[in-house]
């Protein structure tokens, strides 16, 4: 899978770092503070997954995510969060 980290600023986005996720599915980014972000998985044959988040708590020096890849199916119903 790939993974992307897109900064937000203005509404628009910028991809800052990219990726190829192993195996064992771990990944580290060094992440400017005081920023917004959004991280982009993609497989392909698999669905799209985002998470957005911010540096601005100084407090929070390590943001972890977990991502749950899945193969849709037609006729499967999926959520999409907004």
């Amino acid at each position: 899978a790939l993974i992307r980290v897109l900064e937000i600023l203005n509404g628009d986005t910028t991809q800052v770092d990219s990726l190829i996720i192993t195996k064992t599915g771990t990944y580290m980014f060094p992440l400017a503070k005081q920023k917004n972000f959004v991280l982009e998985v993609t497989k392909d044959g698999y669905a799209r997954q985002t998470d957005s988040f911010n540096t601005f708590n100084e407090n929070d020096k390590i943001h972890e995510r977990d991502f749950k890849l899945f193969k849709p199916e037609v006729g499967t119903v999926v959520r999409l969060d907004n």
